[in-house]
């Protein structure tokens, strides 16, 4: 019998760029959006046509069978395409395997299972991204205000964790739950992140033991952005199904920060190289490219290229197929990630 481990194994570092739709002119942006989107799909057709193929080797196989992980699918699959989709531009499209969503834990109840209905229609696993925002978090700032992860920690959030959970039970099926994600990150952006390492751990370690006897089916995500320090925020191989990375790329940012742009597998490189030591499968969980077709397509190139040869810890891609939702710092605009219907028009598995 498979012990209780085992039983669990089955189940401004973000690149930016600043040419957003507003920066170009009416026609320009229809025939722009039109070549790229041509232009992209031939690109990724050789990319996963090429990563569909990927060797994993005797030793990715026997960790499967070690882990008892034959009944998630991209654990057994060799690379799994998913989506974060809010306008729903890619619900008819075929070839992907995970719809993504994002979930403030105080959302109305029924979320969860709304997103989990639609992903089942389409044929597709559920990740849900868990923000564990503070009940004080619209209200004006506060002296000797406690402690978010602290108060986690403390069971003063377990209603939030119930409901969550419980909509994640409900489903009936494996869910991917991605909680508290890029903590590392200095930004200011989320209150669990950039703060305390220990704290962070003890909430995470909190959130997924409660969640584990709610909904047993759920397999978790811990996803740093992949920068420096997130070893500091690691809870330990029994709190961790997957390893999830971000992985943003623009040109106008690259070549602001860098005076040269950085290829898909260089970035990629730099972000496995702190996680790989983990022995746990990895998700790019959130994937955002921006820039002039050229740009695009060799990066996506690269990409294919370097997943062949070495990374073959990488089970999925998930793309965010969207608008940037967060002001950046100048000279940079909130990029425009998304790249249409047709960017997954000819992949194959």
């Amino acid at each position: 019998m498979l012990s209780a481990a085992k039983e669990r194994s089955r189940k401004v570092s973000r690149a930016l760029n600043g040419k957003t739709v507003s920066d170009r002119g009416g026609s320009v942006v229809v025939g722009l959006r039109a070549v790229r989107a041509l232009a992209i799909a031939t690109i990724v057709a050789v990319l996963f046509l090429g990563v569909s193929r990927i060797p994993q080797g005797r030793d990715r196989l026997l960790w499967l069978a070690e882990k008892g992980r034959t009944t998630d699918t991209c654990a057994v699959a060799l690379v799994c395409l998913g989506v974060f989709d809010p306008s729903k531009a890619m619900a008819s499209q075929g070839g992907i395997s995970i719809d993504h969503v994002f979930v403030e834990w105080q959302a109305e109840p029924g979320r969860i299972q709304s997103a989990a209905r639609e992903a089942s229609e389409r044929g597709r696993t559920l990740m849900i991204t868990i923000e564990p925002w503070p009940w004080w978090r619209w209200e004006p700032p506060a002296p000797n205000r406690s402690s978010l992860l602290k108060d986690i920690a403390a069971g003063r959030y377990d209603a939030e964790l119930k409901v969550m959970c419980s909509e994640v039970a409900s489903v009936g099926e494996l869910v991917y739950v991605r909680w508290g994600h890029e903590m590392e990150g200095r930004t200011g952006r989320y209150p669990w992140a950039g703060g305390d390492p220990a704290a962070y751990i003890s909430a995470y370690r909190y959130f997924v033991d409660g969640c584990r006897r709610i909904a047993p089916k759920a397999l978790f995500v811990w996803s740093p952005m992949g920068d420096r320090g997130l070893e500091l925020y690691y809870p330990g191989t029994e709190h961790v199904d997957y390893v999830g990375l971000s992985l943003y790329a623009s040109e106008k940012v690259e070549r602001t920060q860098f005076g040269r742009t950085r290829s898909g597998g260089e970035m990629l490189g730099e972000r496995c190289a702190r996680v790989t030591h983990y022995g746990k499968p990895i998700f790019l969980a959130e994937v955002g490219v921006a820039g002039s077709v050229e740009y695009m397509e060799n990066w996506f190139r690269d990409l294919g290229g370097t997943l062949r040869s070495r990374f073959p810890l990488v089970s999925g891609m998930i793309y965010f197929n969207e608008g940037e939702p967060h002001q950046l710092p100048e000279p940079f605009d909130a990029p425009d990630w998304r790249l249409g219907a047709k960017y997954f028009s000819h992949i194959k598995y």
